[in-house]
């Protein structure tokens, strides 16, 4: 009967260590399921995971990868623009902002997005920003200002369309607020020529403002 007894327990252990080893390509696979998942670390467990030293990244979950847990089901894609629009580690940036992706729109197969070098982590708060750029005028975030903004600028703030990438960008005379003197500066330097929008001007790239308000901006 011990016999029998010790036989039952070394299956049962080997079943579960089976079951164990079938799960943990799982979480290999995860950082493969965000945008600029391995930029971080080549690895790409410091994501989800507090320590990424462990094998498979076993360490406690940190505040994104806890948001993760939630909706993921082992190497099933779950990115979406509702995880992207999420502030997981509440430092005030989106995730999709964190990982270059704002919108959400990154596809499993697909290049990663913006730029990585830009990339921070969106599990941990108070990591250092470097600085976005942006062209004055160019409200649609195309790299070029032309009529088109001008229409972007009165479409966004009369009928709600269109998505601002960078409110500076838009802020075509630089005043501080985004209104139609906006959209009636540009048409004016387009063709009346009226001044450019200031510095940094519609041609060079400029820093922002301290902050994530233009890190979707990618057209510098």
């Amino acid at each position: 009967m011990a016999f029998m007894s010790g036989k039952i327990l070394a299956f049962g252990f080997a079943l579960l260590l089976a079951a164990f080893r079938s799960q943990a390509p799982a979480f290999e696979c995860r950082p493969e399921l965000i945008p600029n998942g391995r930029k971080i670390d080549g690895r790409g467990c410091i994501n989800c995971h507090v320590d990424a030293d462990p094998p498979w990244g076993g360490s406690p979950r940190n505040l994104f990868g806890q948001e993760i847990e939630k909706s993921a089901r082992f190497c099933e894609p779950f990115w979406s623009p509702a995880l992207a629009a999420a502030d997981s580690d509440g430092d005030g940036i989106p995730n999709g902002v964190e990982l270059e992706d704002p919108l959400g729109a990154w596809k499993l197969g697909e290049p990663d997005p913006g730029n990585p070098e830009r990339v921070t982590n969106p599990g941990v708060p108070g990591e250092p920003l470097l600085a976005a750029e942006f062209r004055r005028g160019d409200a649609d975030a195309d790299g070029a200002v032309a009529l088109r903004d001008a229409t972007f600028i009165l479409e966004f703030i009369f009928q709600g369309k269109g998505i601002l990438f960078c409110r500076s960008a838009a802020d075509a005379n630089a005043d501080g607020d985004l209104d139609i003197s906006d959209a009636i500066f540009i048409l004016e330097h387009l063709f009346l020529g009226r001044a450019p929008p200031p510095s940094p001007g519609p041609h060079s790239c400029g820093p922002a403002a301290p902050g994530p308000s233009c890190r979707s901006y990618r057209s510098c």
